[in-house]
């Protein structure tokens, strides 16, 4: 025991004597690696993301008979295929003069050599994230981008609202229609229509289908400086390290040779 000991310290001696004998060349490679790395923070760009959350608000009487999360994903792919309409962009951005965003910027596909693909989801201004607590993802810090995509959510909430509407106002007729052919209205016709008055005064005093918050404090997304510097020097510390170990062990291999051809 106390020679299997003794032989442990002897290789630990030996490791760090190996290490401050080559303590150069670790050090040149974490210089290297710490080079590198600063190459790296230089030419990669600076990501940011802000939040603007949204959740169910007003649902519409069509779709109160599905469950919560199927009425929510019912009127979260309504919402998202106005948003990514073109014409729709186009019709909102008419109003807004001042407006600086355009659709390529908000649009999930693009047009590489002719052929229409889907955009890298890294290279996305919007996303949206449907979670327990869902959100639309912006990758921007401009206050100005983030207002216009803000207002023009507000304004796809706003037209989803009124075609819901629209719907609502056309079954209440329906259904009075037939109330006054039959001269009757049954307890399951009776609470639909209530369902539908209640939800047409709702929307026409601006309770819309979804609920918007304002984008959140934008975070920078991207690795910073300070931890890329530090894990290039812990890896070129660790390459450096095991450069040495191999270095040295192809040196002893070399010199147990030379012994044994004497």
């Amino acid at each position: 025991m106390n020679k299997l000991a003794q032989d442990d310290e002897v290789d630990i001696f030996e490791f760090f004597v190996t290490l401050w004998i080559n303590k150069k060349i670790i050090g040149a490679f974490i210089i290297f690696f710490v080079f590198l790395g600063s190459i790296l923070v230089q030419t990669r760009e600076t990501r940011y993301e802000s939040r603007l959350s949204y959740s169910a608000y007003t649902l519409p009487p069509s779709i109160t008979d599905m469950d919560q999360k199927a009425a929510f994903n019912k009127l979260s792919e309504d919402f998202k295929g106005i948003f990514f309409s073109e014409s729709f962009f186009d019709n909102w951005k008419q109003s807004q003069k001042l407006t600086k965003l355009t659709f390529n910027e908000i649009n999930r596909i693009e047009v590489l050599d002719g052929y229409t693909v889907s955009k890298n989801i890294q290279n996305r201004l919007i996303r949206f994230i449907e979670e327990e607590n869902s959100y639309i993802s912006i990758g921007s810090n401009n206050i100005q981008t983030l207002t216009e995509i803000f207002n023009y959510a507000n304004y796809v909430n706003k037209f989803l609202s009124m075609k819901y509407l629209s719907r609502a106002k056309k079954d209440k007729k329906l259904i009075e229609k037939q109330s006054i052919e039959t001269q009757q209205l049954d307890q399951d016709g009776t609470k639909e229509l209530l369902k539908i008055v209640r939800y047409i005064d709702q929307v026409e005093n601006n309770y819309y289908v979804m609920a918007l918050d304002h984008p959140s404090k934008p975070k920078k997304t991207s690795m910073s400086t300070v931890f890329v510097l530090i894990i290039s020097s812990l890896l070129g510390f660790v390459i450096g390290f095991i450069y040495v170990i191999i270095r040295n062990a192809i040196f002893k291999y070399k010199n147990l040779m030379s012994k044994d051809n004497k």
